[in-house]
């Protein structure tokens, strides 16, 4: 019963914000996935600033390795999708 609760909640999230909170515990599902996405983007964003710190300090031998790694990983990815 939790379980389908919870799913009744992400279901409601991805169709558009059309949430039905008809008891508590889909009120403490939704409460709890709302918690876990502003710990996502909280996260996500130190993660962005301190890419951009580590980016910003390379030297440019350093620079260009990232990228052409970052290229190669793109075209492995390109070469894997059909």
């Amino acid at each position: 019963m939790a379980l389908e609760d919870v799913i009744g909640v992400i279901e409601g999230i991805i169709g558009g914000f059309n949430i039905n909170t008809s008891s508590l515990a889909s009120t403490l599902a939704m409460v709890g996935l709302i918690i876990l996405g502003i710990l996502a983007a909280s996260y996500l964003v130190m993660g962005l600033i301190k890419l951009g710190k580590t980016i910003w300090n390379m030297k440019v031998k350093e620079f260009v390795l990232m990228m052409v790694i970052l290229g190669a990983v793109f075209i492995a990815i390109a070469m894997i999708i059909p």
